[in-house]
């Protein structure tokens, strides 16, 4: 395997990755956006639940509906098109919640391996 040595403008991109700045934004940007999407999700399916029941029907059965899919030759109630749409929204935000969450667990790893390089580097070096 052929190593390439690493060069100052290497050293200077780890750098910029320990900065102080990119670590706060990091720390406070991931957690607010799972949180947020986490509440939005919870608050859509609220809104699903509250939407079939003003349809006459259960959670329950828009999910089955959903799983079924929508016949285009049915008529449906505007509430439980609505309904239908909320669930969709709350399952699209706990998942962009959960990539989120990934994205910030390796951007944790990845700025303590940063941390360990520059660290290796620096003794190195003295």
């Amino acid at each position: 395997m052929n190593a390439t040595p690493i060069t100052e403008k290497d050293i200077r991109v780890l750098q910029k990755s320990q900065s102080k700045a990119v670590r706060l934004t990091t720390l406070i940007m991931f957690p607010f956006a799972v949180t947020f999407m986490v509440a939005v999700g919870g608050i859509n399916l609220y809104l699903c639940s509250h939407y079939s029941s003003m349809a006459g029907i259960s959670v329950a059965d828009v999910i089955r509906g959903w799983f079924a899919g929508i016949d285009t030759s049915a008529n449906y109630s505007g509430m439980y098109l609505k309904a239908m749409e909320r669930w969709v929204t709350a399952i699209t935000q706990f998942a962009a919640a959960c990539a989120m969450a990934f994205m910030f667990a390796a951007a944790r790893r990845a700025s303590r391996r940063n941390a360990r390089i520059l660290r290796f580097i620096e003794e190195k070096s003295s």
